[in-house]
């Protein structure tokens, strides 16, 4: 925090040397204030501004909860009215710009000024005509923040409320009155146009222009993770994202040679909404890498199959577990909870991983996931989803246990050898009577679950049988199974992948 509080305190100092932009010169300056400037926004957001704007994110850590964001606006640039659930602070730092809140008059914002916007305050927020401006935007209350975007601040009431406005030497740190207009007849009103609520994610990106959150995840300027914004709802998506995903903001990228990641639609919908707009620190460090992998696994590899986004991320979240990708786990559990996967399904995803990877590979991600609720707001330990006692774990285990694989079952514990009988007893009172049995999630994505791990585990291609076939017994097709390999070939690998399509033929061979 100290070091925050002295970057904006530089800022503030260097920013009165840039408070007025020629507005003739229409280039993206290198430096208004001690901030980047950043990349431009993505159509998918800058539909909801007039003229052009810039993002640049700040703050990386998704664990400290405190999106923030530098956005710059070219002369005459203005978001539309909006209005964010959670609040919003803005904090000016080069040029000179407007604030204006519906039924108040417009203020002028020179570097220093701080406008603290109430939750579901209905406003707008911009350029001056003549010179470039940026602000800082901090996400309030990021876990629950969404955005509402309205209608345009039409030419006729931005040219009236800053028409009146003169600004003199040195006032640079003080508020001055934009004018008396309100909200003059020729204006489009607020909730006059297009109302378009993002939802999770892809409000919090389009928040992060506004610029508040969402969250994914946030807004996507909230600012909240990180990894260029994503996702159709199909499943896009994100957050925070990663590594590949890492959650954490996008640096300015350092070198001549290097340039933004060019991300298909498909692939920047689908991350916004998973993860709220926030873009992935690999973003200005590799930016080719980011482009392969987040074109591929967003835009591409998405498009096949028709897995719900929620099974589609708790399967991914299982992979991941299999594969002891803790960083990743963790983002991809960000965008999981921003498109709905509930704390209890989240938790459950990693108890059912207990029996088949190992406690010791498992209890990392019991605390991932625990710190991740814990910054959400949310309260541990959750409701209890245990369905059997000591006394019942043996019977009820061994009921579940036949329902998904059948009578075999009793052949299978008949053939034990007499020295091994006690780890079919284990099979029936432990892994499924303790942990299969467990509710939270139903018979069928527990099943796609753990043939997400075994997949991902390799070598197990004979458990991998065995629980495709559970997978058809419970109500899993191949199309169903194969859309689940083919989402996790990202995560996996070819060789992983192959061989469980090679399994999947071998037990449900294609003309059948």
């Amino acid at each position: 925090m100290k070091q925050l509080i002295f970057i904006i305190a530089a800022a503030l100092l260097t920013a009165g040397t840039c408070n007025r932009i020629n507005a003739r010169n229409m280039e993206k300056p290198k430096k208004i204030s001690a901030f980047p400037v950043g990349d431009k926004l993505p159509e998918t957001f800058s539909k909801y501004f007039v003229g052009q704007a810039y993002l640049a994110r700040l703050t990386r850590n998704g664990a400290l909860n405190c999106p923030i964001s530098n956005v710059t606006f070219e002369p005459g640039c203005r978001n539309n009215w909006h209005s964010h659930t959670g609040g919003q602070i803005l904090v000016a730092v080069g040029g000179r710009g407007y604030y204006q809140a519906e039924g108040e008059p417009a203020r002028e914002l020179l570097p220093g000024d701080v406008v603290e916007i109430a939750p579901d305050a209905v406003h707008w927020h911009g350029a001056a005509p003549d010179s470039w401006f940026s602000h800082l935007a901090i996400e309030t209350n990021p876990q629950t923040n969404r955005n509402t975007w309205l209608g345009p601040v039409d030419d006729a009431h931005y040219s009236a409320v800053t028409a009146v406005t003169a600004v003199t030497a040195g006032t640079a740190g003080t508020a001055a009155t934009a004018g008396t207009a309100s909200t003059p007849a020729s204006a489009t009103a607020p909730a006059a146009g297009i109302a378009a609520t993002a939802e999770s994610s892809v409000a919090a990106v389009s928040a992060a222009m506004s610029m508040s959150s969402a969250a994914p995840i946030p807004a996507a300027m909230s600012m909240s993770s990180a990894a260029p914004i994503p996702a159709a709802m199909s499943m896009s998506s994100a957050a925070p994202i990663p590594a590949a995903m890492s959650m954490s903001a996008t640096a300015p990228l350092s070198s001549a040679k290097s340039a933004a990641p060019r991300l298909r639609a498909a692939a920047v919908e689908t991350r916004a909404q998973l993860f709220s707009g926030c873009e992935s620190e690999l973003a200005a460090t590799d930016p080719e890498l980011i482009e392969i992998f987040d074109n591929f696994t967003f835009a591409e590899v998405l498009g096949y199959g028709d897995l719900d986004v929620k099974t589609r991320m708790m399967c991914i979240l299982a992979s991941c577990i299999a594969g002891a990708a803790q960083t990743e786990f963790r983002t991809m559990l960000e965008g999981a909870l921003n498109v709905g996967v509930t704390p209890v399904e989240a938790k459950e995803v990693v108890y059912q991983a207990v029996p088949y990877v190992g406690m010791a590979r498992t209890v990392d991600f019991v605390h991932i996931v625990n710190g991740v609720l814990t910054a959400r707001g949310v309260a541990l330990p959750l409701e209890g989803q245990s369905a059997t006692s000591p006394e019942t774990r043996f019977e009820k285990g061994l009921a579940v246990q036949k329902a998904i694989f059948g009578e075999r079952i009793d052949a299978m514990r008949a053939a034990a050898p007499e020295n091994q009988k006690h780890m079919q007893d284990y099979l029936s009172a432990n892994c499924f009577g303790d942990y299969v049995s467990r509710g939270g999630l139903d018979a069928k994505v527990r099943e796609l679950l753990t043939f997400s791990m075994l997949l991902t585990l390799g070598g197990c291609e004979p458990q991998l049988r065995g629980h495709i076939q559970g997978n058809l017994n419970v109500g899993n097709d191949k199309r169903t199974l194969l859309a689940v390999v083919t989402q996790l070939l990202p995560y996996t690998g070819y060789p992983r992948t192959l061989n469980a399509i090679a399994c999947l033929n071998e037990a449900i061979p294609e003309n059948e």
